[in-house]
C-alpha cells in the first residue's frame, strides 16, 4: 500500500489502527461471515476449556 502524498508515520499508524478496529468490528458483528466462524470456534474452543476447568475445580474440592 502506498502511502499518500504528506502522510506522516503518525498518520499512517493511526489509518492502521483505525482499520484493525474495522476489521475486529466486523468479525464481532458477525459483517464478515468467514471471519465469524473462525471467531466461534475459537470462543467454542475456550468455552469448553473452561467447563473442563469447572468440572475439574468441583471435583477435586466436591
Amino acid at each position: 500500500m502506498r502511502k499518500s502524498e504528506g502522510e506522516t508515520k503518525n498518520t499512517t499508524n493511526k489509518r492502521k489502527q483505525r482499520e484493525s478496529f474495522i476489521n475486529k468490528s466486523k468479525i464481532l458483528t458477525g459483517k464478515s461471515s468467514s471471519n465469524t466462524r473462525g471467531w466461534q470456534e475459537r470462543l467454542e474452543s475456550k468455552a469448553f476449556q473452561y467447563q473442563e476447568l469447572v468440572l475439574e475445580v468441583c471435583t477435586i474440592f466436591g
